[in-house]
């Protein structure tokens, strides 16, 4: 009868194994930072006409608020515009100072172009641009059961099973005495 048991035991490490191993690799899901998220602080001090070309990544889907503002040192800037393009198409611009926001519907990576003049005497300006991202508010899915409740199941069948064999075994004890 040892044999047996020996096998049933080996069985119950296998199952465990199995729910320790595969339970994580069912539950493979990313989790998305809460809050605003800071995409792009820069500040320049530029001269003449200007044009800047900067780059930010987006991490998935939601809304990207910009604030575009005129530091005013040396000089107030005689134009100052924004503009937030992707590989394809444009997404929003700005023609002034200000903020904005749009929505971005899929992560990537976006362009932000900033562009004016400048005026007075020195001909230099000193501009800021910030960009936040807010994940989408998703609606409630169907979550799957997390690894601790596989464990906690394959933990129950096991000490059910050694209760229930403990108790044979008591038993077989007392009919040979």
């Amino acid at each position: 009868m040892f044999p047996v048991r020996s096998n049933r035991l080996k069985a119950a490490f296998a199952v465990v194994a199995l729910a320790c191993l595969g339970a994580p690799l069912a539950r493979a899901e990313t989790t998305l930072p809460a809050g605003p998220v800071t995409l792009l602080e820069h500040t320049q001090l530029v001269g003449g006409g200007f044009a800047s070309v900067l780059d930010f990544l987006v991490p998935a889907a939601g809304t990207v608020s910009v604030v575009l503002k005129d530091l005013v040192w040396p000089d107030t800037l005689s134009g100052l515009s924004f503009a937030a393009v992707s590989t394809t198409s444009m997404l929003a611009s700005l023609s002034a100072p200000g903020s904005l926001t749009f929505d971005v519907t899929a992560p990537g990576h976006f362009f932000a172009i900033v562009s004016g003049n400048t005026q007075g005497d020195l001909n230099l300006g000193l501009y800021s641009v910030s960009l936040q991202w807010n994940a989408v508010a998703s609606a409630a899915s169907s979550v799957p059961l997390p690894a601790a409740g596989w464990l906690l199941v394959s933990g129950a069948a096991g000490l059910i099973g050694f209760a229930r064999r403990r108790g044979f075994v008591i038993k077989e004890r007392a009919a040979t005495v």
